[in-house]
């Protein structure tokens, strides 16, 4: 039952994400403005294609089972070990098939989608990123289930610092869009190894455990959304890369979507908090709370 003494604190934990997503956006932006001055409008437009298909993986595996257990951790509060073991062993199984299937079929997605044989080595690295980045994403929805908000703030800040300073000096070292890419995957691995020894998960008195398929079962509904969602964000530029062929051109197409998606990925933010609030309130079947808490998510997208 839901602890009526209890509030979560919806709008606080809000604008803590938003402040790390602000710094999201900005490192991001910072970075495609120095890789569109340093690498040249035609490279520039090679890593903006790298970046829009790991656009599309990454908002699947941050939304599938990352978001059930946050789901999950908001109803079972004294299950936190139990369902976090679960989630994560679901995770890892689903980022390591996707993985070695993206590996497998790299070549044929350059090469028959988007005319292009020379991404084939780029897409193979980023492979690579599958891991990390859905175990780090696991990490930080599993704090926002407990309503740990400032922490995951942190980590997801961690990651954007960590991003930024490794690709632009792994770039400037000479590996150009290697060097990039490269970023991107170093960048989710060492804030992973941080959660991994900084936040545990402790054992409770309870004993009761939650199956894969119940986790499953609601992260597919969910991850079938996140991937028709981020393939109408990022299809655009997989376009003008396949029917034009031309780097330059989605160079600037690239230079303009950062700018126009910018929204989408700040008023995410509440999403991620209201999830577990909601489901404390629903697993105590208090409609009071359910109304508290979507009324204060409102109000904070309508002042900003």
């Amino acid at each position: 039952m839901t602890n009526p003494g209890k509030s979560i604190r919806v709008v606080e934990g809000t604008i803590y994400l938003w402040a790390a997503k602000g710094f999201y956006l900005l490192s991001g932006y910072i970075i495609h403005v120095f890789l569109g001055r340093f690498l040249g409008l035609g490279d520039y437009g090679v890593f903006g294609t790298i970046l829009a298909t790991a656009s599309i993986f990454d908002l699947v595996v941050n939304t599938g089972v990352p978001q059930a257990v946050s789901r999950y951790l908001g109803i079972r509060e004294s299950d936190v070990r139990a369902v976090f073991k679960t989630g994560l062993r679901c995770q890892l199984t689903i980022c390591t098939v996707l993985s070695l299937a993206f590996l497998v079929c790299a070549k044929l997605l350059a090469g028959w989608v988007l005319n292009d044989h020379s991404l084939t080595p780029y897409f193979r690295l980023l492979a690579i990123s599958f891991i990390p980045v859905g175990l780090l994403r696991l990490y930080t929805s599993a704090l926002l289930g407990v309503h740990e908000y400032f922490k995951a703030s942190v980590l997801y800040s961690v990651e954007s610092f960590f991003r930024l300073c490794l690709v632009v000096i792994l770039v400037l070292m000479g590996w150009r869009v290697f060097g990039a890419i490269w970023g991107y995957v170093l960048a989710a691995v060492l804030p992973l190894v941080w959660a991994h020894w900084s936040y545990d998960f402790k054992e409770t008195e309870s004993k009761r455990t939650i199956g894969a398929r119940t986790l499953l079962a609601f992260s597919l509904p969910l991850i079938i959304f996140a991937g028709l969602s981020s393939l109408f964000l990022n299809v655009g530029t997989l376009m003008v890369k396949g029917l034009l062929r031309a780097d330059r051109a989605v160079g600037l197409y690239v230079a303009a979507s950062v700018l126009a998606n910018a929204p989408y990925h700040l008023f995410g933010s509440i999403r991620g908090v209201l999830m577990p609030a909601l489901s404390y309130a629903d697993g105590g079947e208090s409609v009071e709370l359910i109304k508290k808490y979507i009324g204060k998510g409102l109000r904070v997208m309508v002042f900003f």
